[in-house]
């Protein structure tokens, strides 16, 4: 995963400790997960540890936990929150978007996405 794609507010994983100052602390324990803040951010890029970063897999417990709803349906399962909706089919998730699916496999690109559509941030719970 590259740093470029995750914004202030993304939740990741890493392994690593960095001290940058007092309040930019990055302590990292294996598959612990954080939300990125300005000074993650600007550590990750000054010491050039994209490498050690890590996507959270989007799983149905984390939708349930942001208050997505199920609609279980015929031979897909539809996700809802306010007016975003997502599809789940064999396991995966995707969005559509001019007849196109994105595949939304990690939590970042599902904020992401909210965010451009509905302006407002999902209130991630994991």
């Amino acid at each position: 995963m590259e740093a470029r794609e995750l914004r202030i507010g993304n939740w990741y994983k890493a392994d690593i400790t960095i001290q940058g100052s007092i309040g930019a602390k990055l302590g990292f324990g294996e598959d612990r997960m954080f939300k990125m803040t300005k000074e993650h951010l600007m550590l990750i890029l000054r010491f050039d540890i994209e490498y050690k970063i890590n996507p959270v897999p989007l799983t149905e417990e984390i939708l349930l936990n942001c208050g997505f709803d199920k609609t279980v349906g015929g031979v897909d399962d539809r996700w809802s929150l306010d007016n975003f909706y997502i599809w789940e089919e064999e396991g995966s998730f995707s969005f559509m978007c001019n007849g196109d699916y994105i595949q939304l496999k990690f939590v970042h690109s599902i904020q992401n996405l909210y965010f451009c559509i509905e302006e407002k941030e999902i209130d991630i719970c994991l």
